[in-house]
């Protein structure tokens, strides 16, 4: 005991030494991983990269609604329909930046609110009083709008209306001046602004990003599959709260969101060119059996999402259950991103949810 209490002092320091060694081996793991690499190939060819391709589609699609809205023939309809369709799979790529420049804008407010209140869109096509600009107007533009003016029945019909014809014009003048003031932002100064903001404190823009991507993940569970099976109406399925109801393309709009997502972690381009991502970071942490588990976890749910033949609502009315377990394979990576990752990159999570995650 005497032999103990000797070099008790001596055993200490020996600890202290192997513990002061080790928190510095990690600081310099960490510290040799620089975050700018991330942001920078995220904000360059990720996000300024997309939106400039969302300002293209979304031009092809002003041009093709001017053309139909002058010439209405079934033909001009058609291209207008696959112009669309374009413009609302490509959002589906940038939805996750609502950050910056796109949060100053209310990007989402302005695009994607789903699903669309389309009383409240007949009244403002009636009365031809609005503004656009307002809360209470929130649920009757974007894209999801035309989900409805251009699905619903005998759609091409109501498009001779002068009301109708100009309120769809308004809406894609409004997404488009939104979208190039984003672009100006990101060009003129907030992309340096971005590069440089790696810390770990809730206002850095790493810290914010983190955040946004994670809430994006758990936006996709909840709107486009929780919501409508019933996650948080006791069971009862609300086929109300389908994304792209009329069109019926919700699945495809849900795949193309979660390979975006996908790619977002890993960094990649969408024409397979890699980039630096989170995972890059995660592997510099000695994180690879996580980054792996991620990636599986992300193939193994965009190849479920690819089985479905038919669309959203015919499956929740005859298949629910392969739903329910498509939602519980997406809700089995939220523990993944939003604590494993996050605690990782020693971010704290800010936004708020009912989820209980």
């Amino acid at each position: 005991m005497n032999h103990v209490k000797k070099y008790f002092p001596l055993l200490l320091l020996l600890v202290f030494s192997f513990s002061c060694k080790k928190n510095k081996k990690e600081e310099e793991s960490d510290s040799d991983f620089k975050k700018s690499t991330i942001l920078e190939n995220v904000g360059s060819n990720l996000i300024l990269a997309n939106y400039q391709t969302m300002d293209l589609k979304l031009t092809d699609f002003q041009q093709k609604y001017d053309t139909f809205i002058a010439n209405q023939s079934p033909e001009n309809f058609t291209l207008l329909k696959s112009s669309w369709k374009e413009s609302y799979i490509q959002w589906e790529k940038i939805l996750m930046f609502e950050f910056g420049p796109a949060m100053e804008e209310l990007m989402k407010a302005s695009f994607g609110t789903f699903p669309s209140d389309t009383t409240k869109v007949l009244n403002n096509i009636s009365t031809g009083s609005y503004d656009l600009y307002q809360v209470s107007n929130i649920t009757a533009q974007g894209l999801p709008v035309f989900d409805f003016l251009l699905y619903r029945n005998n759609a091409i019909s109501f498009f001779g209306q002068t009301n109708y014809a100009q309120y769809g014009k308004e809406l894609i003048l409004k997404m488009k001046g939104h979208l190039q003031t984003v672009i100006s932002k990101w060009n003129s100064s907030y992309l340096s602004t971005f590069v440089s903001s790696t810390g770990t404190e809730s206002t850095s823009a790493f810290s914010i990003f983190v955040n946004e991507f994670v809430k994006s993940y758990e936006e996709l569970k909840w709107t486009k599959i929780g919501i409508p099976l019933g996650k948080q109406s006791l069971g009862i399925t609300q086929p109300y709260y389908i994304e792209a109801k009329y069109s019926k393309i919700s699945f495809q709009l849900m795949l193309e969101n979660m390979k975006a997502l996908q790619r977002l972690f890993n960094g990649d381009k969408e024409d397979g060119t890699i980039g630096v991502g989170f995972d890059d970071y995660l592997n510099a942490l000695d994180k690879n059996s996580l980054t792996n588990s991620i990636n599986t976890e992300f193939q193994g749910i965009i190849s479920i999402i690819g089985t479905f033949t038919t669309d959203f609502e015919t499956t929740l009315n005859n298949n629910p259950q392969d739903l329910d377990a498509l939602y519980t394979k997406i809700h089995n990576l939220t523990v993944l991103l939003k604590t494993d990752m996050t605690s990782s990159f020693g971010i704290m999570i800010t936004y708020q949810d009912n989820d209980g995650d």
